[in-house]
Protein backbone atom coordinates (compact mmCIF):
# COMPACT_ATOMS: atom_id res chain seq x y z
CA UNK A 1 0.00 0.00 0.00
CA UNK A 2 1.46 3.37 -0.73
CA UNK A 3 1.59 6.81 1.55
CA UNK A 4 0.80 9.93 0.92
CA UNK A 5 -0.14 12.91 3.76
CA UNK A 6 -2.81 14.22 5.25
CA UNK A 7 -4.74 17.05 4.84
CA UNK A 8 -4.13 19.73 7.47
CA UNK A 9 -8.00 19.03 7.50
CA UNK A 10 -7.85 15.43 7.90
CA UNK A 11 -5.74 15.48 10.88
CA UNK A 12 -7.12 15.69 14.20
CA UNK A 13 -7.26 19.19 15.45
CA UNK A 14 -5.67 20.67 18.49
CA UNK A 15 -7.30 20.47 21.85
CA UNK A 16 -5.69 24.09 22.62
CA UNK A 17 -8.06 24.97 19.29
CA UNK A 18 -11.01 24.40 20.89
CA UNK A 19 -13.54 27.66 21.82
CA UNK A 20 -12.77 27.03 26.11
CA UNK A 21 -9.12 26.34 25.72
CA UNK A 22 -6.84 28.95 26.55
CA UNK A 23 -2.97 29.22 26.31
CA UNK A 24 -0.18 31.28 28.76
CA UNK A 25 3.40 31.48 27.41
CA UNK A 26 5.87 33.01 29.78
CA UNK A 27 9.76 33.45 29.66
CA UNK A 28 12.27 35.37 32.07
CA UNK A 29 15.41 35.91 29.34
CA UNK A 30 16.52 39.39 30.87
CA UNK A 31 18.06 40.30 34.20
CA UNK A 32 18.62 44.06 34.03
CA UNK A 33 20.57 43.86 37.90
CA UNK A 34 22.51 40.70 36.98
CA UNK A 35 23.09 40.63 33.17
CA UNK A 36 25.30 36.98 33.79
CA UNK A 37 22.14 35.58 34.59
CA UNK A 38 21.12 36.44 30.86
CA UNK A 39 19.24 33.67 28.62
CA UNK A 40 19.04 35.25 25.23
CA UNK A 41 17.52 31.86 23.76
CA UNK A 42 14.36 31.97 26.09
CA UNK A 43 12.77 35.11 24.48
CA UNK A 44 12.93 33.52 20.99
CA UNK A 45 11.84 30.01 22.40
CA UNK A 46 8.44 30.86 24.31
CA UNK A 47 8.07 33.69 20.75
CA UNK A 48 8.72 31.09 18.23
CA UNK A 49 6.65 28.12 20.13
CA UNK A 50 3.75 31.00 19.70
CA UNK A 51 4.49 31.38 16.05
CA UNK A 52 4.25 27.44 15.57
CA UNK A 53 0.93 27.37 17.84
CA UNK A 54 -0.81 30.27 15.66
CA UNK A 55 0.38 29.31 12.39
CA UNK A 56 0.69 25.79 12.51
CA UNK A 57 -1.36 24.31 14.81
CA UNK A 58 -4.24 26.64 14.34
CA UNK A 59 -4.81 28.19 17.55
CA UNK A 60 -6.40 31.47 17.67
CA UNK A 61 -5.24 34.78 18.77
CA UNK A 62 -8.30 34.80 21.80
CA UNK A 63 -6.78 31.06 23.02
CA UNK A 64 -3.54 32.30 22.90
CA UNK A 65 -4.50 34.90 25.82
CA UNK A 66 -0.67 35.27 27.04
CA UNK A 67 2.52 35.65 25.67
CA UNK A 68 4.42 37.49 28.32
CA UNK A 69 8.25 37.58 27.87
CA UNK A 70 10.39 39.26 30.99
CA UNK A 71 7.76 39.74 33.44
CA UNK A 72 9.15 42.73 35.84
CA UNK A 73 8.34 41.15 38.47
CA UNK A 74 6.59 38.41 40.19
CA UNK A 75 3.21 40.35 40.63
CA UNK A 76 3.46 40.63 37.31
CA UNK A 77 3.51 36.79 36.33
CA UNK A 78 0.91 36.11 38.94
CA UNK A 79 -1.44 38.67 37.62
CA UNK A 80 -0.51 37.32 33.86
CA UNK A 81 -2.24 33.96 35.83
CA UNK A 82 -4.81 34.58 37.43
CA UNK A 83 -6.66 37.03 34.27
CA UNK A 84 -6.13 33.41 32.04
CA UNK A 85 -7.04 30.72 34.45
CA UNK A 86 -11.00 31.99 34.74
CA UNK A 87 -11.22 32.46 31.11
CA UNK A 88 -10.65 28.76 30.47
CA UNK A 89 -12.90 26.00 29.97
CA UNK A 90 -11.73 23.51 27.92
CA UNK A 91 -8.16 23.18 28.69
CA UNK A 92 -5.73 25.53 30.15
CA UNK A 93 -2.30 25.38 29.43
CA UNK A 94 0.29 27.40 31.30
CA UNK A 95 3.98 27.32 29.80
CA UNK A 96 7.07 29.08 31.70
CA UNK A 97 10.97 29.08 30.53
CA UNK A 98 13.68 30.41 32.14
CA UNK A 99 15.69 30.59 35.62
CA UNK A 100 14.45 27.89 38.38
CA UNK A 101 15.65 28.39 41.86
CA UNK A 102 14.95 26.64 44.93
CA UNK A 103 13.69 28.01 47.96
CA UNK A 104 13.98 27.08 51.37
CA UNK A 105 11.55 24.16 51.59
CA UNK A 106 12.62 23.36 48.87
CA UNK A 107 10.25 24.99 46.70
CA UNK A 108 10.55 25.54 42.94
CA UNK A 109 10.47 29.56 42.25
CA UNK A 110 9.97 31.13 38.42
CA UNK A 111 12.48 33.65 38.01
CA UNK A 112 11.59 36.83 36.49
CA UNK A 113 13.14 39.78 34.89
CA UNK A 114 13.88 41.45 38.45
CA UNK A 115 15.32 38.13 39.52
CA UNK A 116 19.26 39.47 40.36
CA UNK A 117 20.43 36.22 42.62
CA UNK A 118 19.23 32.22 42.21
CA UNK A 119 21.04 31.90 45.69
CA UNK A 120 18.56 34.87 47.30
CA UNK A 121 16.86 36.14 44.57
CA UNK A 122 13.59 34.36 45.89
CA UNK A 123 11.58 37.53 46.40
CA UNK A 124 11.74 38.40 42.94
CA UNK A 125 10.47 35.34 41.65
CA UNK A 126 6.95 33.37 41.75
CA UNK A 127 6.67 30.78 43.67
CA UNK A 128 5.55 28.15 41.90
CA UNK A 129 2.51 27.11 44.44
CA UNK A 130 1.41 30.78 43.31
CA UNK A 131 0.71 28.58 40.20
CA UNK A 132 -0.81 25.91 41.91
CA UNK A 133 -3.89 28.38 43.27
CA UNK A 134 -4.38 29.99 40.20
CA UNK A 135 -5.38 26.90 38.98
CA UNK A 136 -7.69 26.92 41.50
CA UNK A 137 -10.07 29.66 40.41
CA UNK A 138 -10.23 27.75 36.73
CA UNK A 139 -13.03 26.09 35.43
CA UNK A 140 -11.13 24.02 32.88
CA UNK A 141 -11.43 20.22 32.69
CA UNK A 142 -7.77 19.46 31.34
CA UNK A 143 -4.63 21.67 33.33
CA UNK A 144 -1.59 21.62 31.49
CA UNK A 145 1.97 23.26 33.03
CA UNK A 146 5.67 22.92 30.45
CA UNK A 147 8.27 24.14 32.76
CA UNK A 148 11.64 24.54 30.69
CA UNK A 149 13.68 25.76 33.61
CA UNK A 150 16.24 24.21 36.02
CA UNK A 151 14.83 21.71 39.02
CA UNK A 152 11.51 21.88 36.84
CA UNK A 153 10.49 18.46 38.14
CA UNK A 154 9.99 19.76 41.78
CA UNK A 155 6.64 21.46 40.44
CA UNK A 156 3.53 18.91 40.47
CA UNK A 157 0.43 19.08 39.02
CA UNK A 158 -2.37 21.00 41.27
CA UNK A 159 -3.43 19.06 44.31
CA UNK A 160 -7.48 18.81 42.59
CA UNK A 161 -6.18 16.82 40.04
CA UNK A 162 -5.07 14.20 42.13
CA UNK A 163 -8.80 13.04 42.55
CA UNK A 164 -9.99 9.98 40.24
CA UNK A 165 -12.83 12.19 39.16
CA UNK A 166 -14.14 8.92 37.11
CA UNK A 167 -17.30 9.12 38.83
CA UNK A 168 -17.76 12.13 41.17
CA UNK A 169 -16.55 14.48 38.75
CA UNK A 170 -17.18 13.08 35.15
CA UNK A 171 -16.25 16.38 33.81
CA UNK A 172 -12.81 16.94 34.68
CA UNK A 173 -9.89 15.11 32.19
CA UNK A 174 -6.87 15.75 34.73
CA UNK A 175 -4.07 17.50 34.85
CA UNK A 176 -0.78 17.13 33.28
CA UNK A 177 2.90 18.70 34.20
CA UNK A 178 5.76 18.18 31.40
CA UNK A 179 9.28 19.28 32.77
CA UNK A 180 12.44 19.92 31.02
CA UNK A 181 15.22 18.63 34.07
CA UNK A 182 14.91 16.50 37.05
CA UNK A 183 14.41 18.02 40.95
CA UNK A 184 18.20 18.23 40.93
CA UNK A 185 19.09 18.85 37.70
CA UNK A 186 19.78 22.20 35.61
CA UNK A 187 18.12 22.91 31.91
CA UNK A 188 19.85 23.38 28.95
CA UNK A 189 20.55 26.45 27.13
CA UNK A 190 23.77 25.73 25.22
CA UNK A 191 25.37 29.57 24.66
CA UNK A 192 24.89 30.87 20.55
CA UNK A 193 21.94 28.25 19.73
CA UNK A 194 18.70 30.27 19.26
CA UNK A 195 16.32 28.15 21.36
CA UNK A 196 16.79 26.21 24.52
CA UNK A 197 17.05 22.64 23.75
CA UNK A 198 13.56 21.24 25.34
CA UNK A 199 11.77 23.63 23.58
CA UNK A 200 13.75 23.82 20.60
CA UNK A 201 12.84 19.85 20.04
CA UNK A 202 9.28 20.69 20.76
CA UNK A 203 9.00 23.19 18.22
CA UNK A 204 10.68 20.99 15.97
CA UNK A 205 8.37 18.15 16.49
CA UNK A 206 5.37 20.48 16.42
CA UNK A 207 6.51 22.44 12.99
CA UNK A 208 7.10 19.01 11.42
CA UNK A 209 5.50 16.16 12.83
CA UNK A 210 6.44 12.59 13.55
CA UNK A 211 6.25 10.09 10.90
CA UNK A 212 6.17 7.07 13.68
CA UNK A 213 3.59 9.01 15.73
CA UNK A 214 -0.44 9.05 15.68
CA UNK A 215 -2.24 11.23 13.75
CA UNK A 216 -2.94 13.54 16.81
CA UNK A 217 0.35 14.12 18.97
CA UNK A 218 -0.98 13.79 22.27
CA UNK A 219 1.11 15.14 25.40
CA UNK A 220 1.87 11.84 25.97
CA UNK A 221 3.28 10.53 22.82
CA UNK A 222 5.21 14.50 22.87
CA UNK A 223 7.02 13.31 26.20
CA UNK A 224 7.64 10.12 24.91
CA UNK A 225 8.78 11.37 22.08
CA UNK A 226 11.23 14.40 23.74
CA UNK A 227 12.48 11.40 26.22
CA UNK A 228 13.52 9.70 22.75
CA UNK A 229 15.20 12.50 20.78
CA UNK A 230 16.82 14.32 23.02
CA UNK A 231 20.67 14.45 22.53
CA UNK A 232 21.89 12.37 25.25
CA UNK A 233 24.18 15.02 27.10
CA UNK A 234 20.92 16.77 27.59
CA UNK A 235 18.58 16.41 30.89
CA UNK A 236 15.94 14.32 30.21
CA UNK A 237 12.40 15.28 30.61
CA UNK A 238 9.43 14.03 33.28
CA UNK A 239 6.30 14.14 33.28
CA UNK A 240 3.12 13.38 35.72
CA UNK A 241 0.01 12.94 34.32
CA UNK A 242 -4.01 12.06 36.06
CA UNK A 243 -6.59 10.82 34.60
CA UNK A 244 -6.83 11.33 30.81
CA UNK A 245 -5.21 14.23 30.62
CA UNK A 246 -1.97 12.75 28.29
CA UNK A 247 -4.68 11.87 25.45
CA UNK A 248 -4.76 15.41 25.23
CA UNK A 249 -3.85 16.29 21.46
CA UNK A 250 -1.68 19.23 21.52
CA UNK A 251 -1.12 19.09 17.87
CA UNK A 252 -2.19 17.77 14.98
CA UNK A 253 0.95 15.39 13.56
CA UNK A 254 2.07 17.24 10.52
CA UNK A 255 4.22 13.81 8.99
CA UNK A 256 1.52 11.41 9.70
CA UNK A 257 1.38 9.00 6.26
CA UNK A 258 -2.24 8.23 5.03
CA UNK A 259 -3.18 5.19 3.86
CA UNK A 260 -4.47 5.13 0.21
CA UNK A 261 -8.51 3.74 0.25
CA UNK A 262 -8.56 0.70 -0.84
CA UNK A 263 -11.33 -0.97 -3.44
CA UNK A 264 -14.41 -1.98 -1.41
CA UNK A 265 -14.88 -5.23 -3.04
CA UNK A 266 -13.67 -7.49 -0.94
CA UNK A 267 -13.18 -10.79 -0.94
CA UNK A 268 -12.33 -13.57 1.80
CA UNK A 269 -8.32 -13.83 1.80
CA UNK A 270 -7.83 -9.77 0.93
CA UNK A 271 -6.82 -7.74 2.78
CA UNK A 272 -9.43 -6.08 5.07
CA UNK A 273 -10.26 -2.29 4.58
CA UNK A 274 -8.71 0.00 7.20
CA UNK A 275 -6.31 -3.12 7.80
CA UNK A 276 -2.92 -1.98 8.65
CA UNK A 277 -0.26 -3.26 6.29
CA UNK A 278 3.88 -3.57 7.40
CA UNK A 279 6.13 -1.69 4.22
CA UNK A 280 8.44 -4.63 5.55
CA UNK A 281 6.21 -7.03 3.95
CA UNK A 282 6.57 -5.65 -0.01
CA UNK A 283 8.08 -7.74 -2.62
CA UNK A 284 11.75 -6.87 -2.31
CA UNK A 285 11.74 -5.43 1.47
CA UNK A 286 14.15 -6.16 3.87
CA UNK A 287 13.00 -8.33 6.85
CA UNK A 288 11.46 -7.32 10.07
CA UNK A 289 14.17 -6.48 12.55
CA UNK A 290 14.50 -8.99 15.81
CA UNK A 291 15.06 -5.68 17.74
CA UNK A 292 11.87 -3.65 18.30
CA UNK A 293 12.73 -0.83 21.16
CA UNK A 294 9.27 0.25 21.63
CA UNK A 295 7.65 -0.58 18.89
CA UNK A 296 4.97 -3.53 19.19
CA UNK A 297 5.56 -7.05 17.39
CA UNK A 298 3.11 -7.41 14.42
CA UNK A 299 2.58 -10.63 12.58
CA UNK A 300 5.40 -10.48 10.03
CA UNK A 301 7.57 -10.41 13.47
CA UNK A 302 5.58 -13.30 15.23
CA UNK A 303 8.84 -15.69 14.94
CA UNK A 304 10.73 -13.46 16.87
CA UNK A 305 7.88 -13.17 19.94
CA UNK A 306 9.03 -15.57 22.46
CA UNK A 307 7.71 -16.42 26.26
CA UNK A 308 4.11 -15.84 26.13
CA UNK A 309 2.61 -18.89 25.32
CA UNK A 310 0.39 -19.28 27.80
CA UNK A 311 -1.52 -16.08 27.79
CA UNK A 312 -1.70 -16.88 23.63
CA UNK A 313 -3.18 -19.81 24.23
CA UNK A 314 -5.52 -18.00 26.82
CA UNK A 315 -6.76 -15.04 24.71
CA UNK A 316 -7.14 -17.65 21.73
CA UNK A 317 -8.88 -19.54 23.22
CA UNK A 318 -11.27 -17.14 24.68
CA UNK A 319 -12.12 -14.98 21.25
CA UNK A 320 -12.88 -18.51 19.39
CA UNK A 321 -14.79 -19.76 22.10
CA UNK A 322 -17.15 -17.16 22.84
CA UNK A 323 -18.73 -14.38 20.74
CA UNK A 324 -18.65 -10.34 22.15
CA UNK A 325 -16.57 -7.92 23.22
CA UNK A 326 -13.18 -9.23 25.26
CA UNK A 327 -10.85 -6.88 27.30
CA UNK A 328 -7.04 -7.56 27.23
CA UNK A 329 -5.74 -5.59 30.11
CA UNK A 330 -2.39 -4.31 31.49
CA UNK A 331 -0.28 -1.30 32.06
CA UNK A 332 1.59 0.69 29.65
CA UNK A 333 4.15 -1.07 27.77
CA UNK A 334 3.37 -4.59 29.37
CA UNK A 335 3.30 -5.81 25.88
CA UNK A 336 -0.77 -6.17 24.71
CA UNK A 337 -0.31 -5.36 21.33
CA UNK A 338 2.55 -7.63 20.83
CA UNK A 339 0.38 -10.23 22.62
CA UNK A 340 -2.00 -9.93 20.30
CA UNK A 341 -0.69 -8.96 17.00
CA UNK A 342 2.53 -11.83 16.94
CA UNK A 343 0.75 -14.32 19.35
CA UNK A 344 -2.92 -14.44 18.84
CA UNK A 345 -3.69 -13.26 15.02
CA UNK A 346 -1.03 -16.00 13.53
CA UNK A 347 -3.14 -18.66 16.03
CA UNK A 348 -6.57 -16.92 14.46
CA UNK A 349 -5.10 -16.85 10.47
CA UNK A 350 -4.66 -20.48 11.25
CA UNK A 351 -7.88 -20.88 11.57
CA UNK A 352 -8.88 -18.88 8.98
CA UNK A 353 -10.27 -15.93 10.86
CA UNK A 354 -9.35 -12.71 9.53
CA UNK A 355 -8.48 -10.05 11.68
CA UNK A 356 -9.23 -5.62 11.09
CA UNK A 357 -7.57 -3.01 13.07
CA UNK A 358 -8.11 0.43 14.36
CA UNK A 359 -7.70 3.15 16.76
CA UNK A 360 -10.02 5.18 18.51
CA UNK A 361 -8.61 8.85 18.95
CA UNK A 362 -9.66 11.32 16.53
CA UNK A 363 -12.91 9.56 14.93
CA UNK A 364 -13.94 7.21 16.57
CA UNK A 365 -17.39 6.42 15.06
CA UNK A 366 -15.37 7.07 11.23
CA UNK A 367 -13.07 5.01 11.83
CA UNK A 368 -15.12 2.18 13.53
CA UNK A 369 -17.84 2.64 10.24
CA UNK A 370 -15.15 2.15 7.42
CA UNK A 371 -14.46 -1.10 9.60
CA UNK A 372 -17.99 -1.73 10.06
CA UNK A 373 -19.40 -3.73 7.57
CA UNK A 374 -16.06 -6.36 7.18
CA UNK A 375 -16.07 -7.51 11.19
CA UNK A 376 -19.52 -7.90 10.82
CA UNK A 377 -18.65 -10.99 8.86
CA UNK A 378 -18.20 -14.84 10.45
CA UNK A 379 -14.96 -15.61 11.62
CA UNK A 380 -13.61 -11.34 11.37
CA UNK A 381 -12.43 -9.45 14.79
CA UNK A 382 -11.90 -6.46 15.19
CA UNK A 383 -9.05 -5.30 17.51
CA UNK A 384 -9.32 -1.60 18.94
CA UNK A 385 -6.03 -0.80 20.28
CA UNK A 386 -5.15 2.14 22.51
CA UNK A 387 -8.83 1.84 23.50
CA UNK A 388 -7.93 4.46 26.20
CA UNK A 389 -8.06 7.23 23.55
CA UNK A 390 -11.84 6.99 23.88
CA UNK A 391 -11.92 9.09 26.73
CA UNK A 392 -9.61 11.97 25.48
CA UNK A 393 -11.30 15.41 25.99
CA UNK A 394 -11.85 15.79 21.88
CA UNK A 395 -14.76 12.61 21.97
CA UNK A 396 -17.88 13.94 23.35
CA UNK A 397 -20.06 11.58 25.73
CA UNK A 398 -22.54 11.25 22.86
CA UNK A 399 -20.05 9.90 20.24
CA UNK A 400 -18.22 7.83 23.14
CA UNK A 401 -21.67 6.11 23.86
CA UNK A 402 -22.89 5.58 20.10
CA UNK A 403 -19.14 4.18 19.29
CA UNK A 404 -19.91 1.47 22.22
CA UNK A 405 -23.23 0.81 21.08
CA UNK A 406 -21.78 0.05 17.76
CA UNK A 407 -18.77 -2.06 19.13
CA UNK A 408 -20.74 -4.14 21.66
CA UNK A 409 -23.28 -5.40 18.11
CA UNK A 410 -20.31 -6.99 16.41
CA UNK A 411 -19.75 -10.75 16.70
CA UNK A 412 -15.98 -10.47 17.94
CA UNK A 413 -13.99 -7.31 19.43
CA UNK A 414 -11.03 -7.02 21.40
CA UNK A 415 -10.42 -3.82 23.22
CA UNK A 416 -6.49 -3.42 24.28
CA UNK A 417 -6.73 -1.00 27.43
CA UNK A 418 -3.88 0.42 29.92
CA UNK A 419 -4.95 -0.61 33.28
CA UNK A 420 -5.11 2.90 34.53
CA UNK A 421 -8.13 3.34 32.79
CA UNK A 422 -9.68 0.48 34.22
CA UNK A 423 -11.70 2.84 36.22
CA UNK A 424 -13.19 5.05 33.16
CA UNK A 425 -14.92 1.46 31.97
CA UNK A 426 -16.68 1.25 34.77
CA UNK A 427 -19.52 3.59 34.02
CA UNK A 428 -20.68 1.99 30.86
CA UNK A 429 -22.83 -1.17 31.16
CA UNK A 430 -21.32 -2.71 28.44
CA UNK A 431 -18.04 -2.49 28.91
CA UNK A 432 -18.56 -3.18 32.37
CA UNK A 433 -19.83 -6.94 31.27
CA UNK A 434 -16.75 -7.21 29.28
CA UNK A 435 -14.68 -6.28 31.92
CA UNK A 436 -16.39 -9.01 33.92
CA UNK A 437 -16.88 -11.75 31.74
CA UNK A 438 -14.38 -12.07 29.57
CA UNK A 439 -10.93 -10.21 30.39
CA UNK A 440 -7.34 -11.01 30.13
CA UNK A 441 -4.66 -9.26 32.53
CA UNK A 442 -1.50 -8.94 31.33
CA UNK A 443 1.37 -8.23 33.52
CA UNK A 444 4.85 -7.13 32.36
CA UNK A 445 6.73 -9.46 30.60
CA UNK A 446 9.31 -11.84 32.05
Amino acid sequence: MTTENFTDAELPASGLARPGSRVLLAGTAHHPAAPQLDVPAVARSVTDLAAVLRDKIGVGAENLGELLIDPSGPSVLGQALDRVAPEASDTLLVYYAGHGLIGPNQELYLATSATDSLRDGLYNALPYRALLESFQKSPAKTLVVVLDCCFSDRGRPPARLAIDAAFEHPLVHGGFLLTSAARDERALAPPGEEHTRFTGALIELLHHGDPAGPPGLTLEHVYRFLHRKLPDDTPRPHRHSTGVAGELVLAPNLAYPKPVEEPDDWRPGDPLPGADVDPGSAPGAAPPCPFRGLQPFDPEAAEYFFGRDDLIEEVTRCVTGSDGLHAVIGPSGSGKTSLLRAGMVPELEKRNWKVAYMRPGGSPLGRLAELEEASSRPRVLLVVDQFEELFAAEVTEDDRKSFLDRLARLPAAVIVLRADFYSHCLRYPKLRRALQDNQLIVGPHP
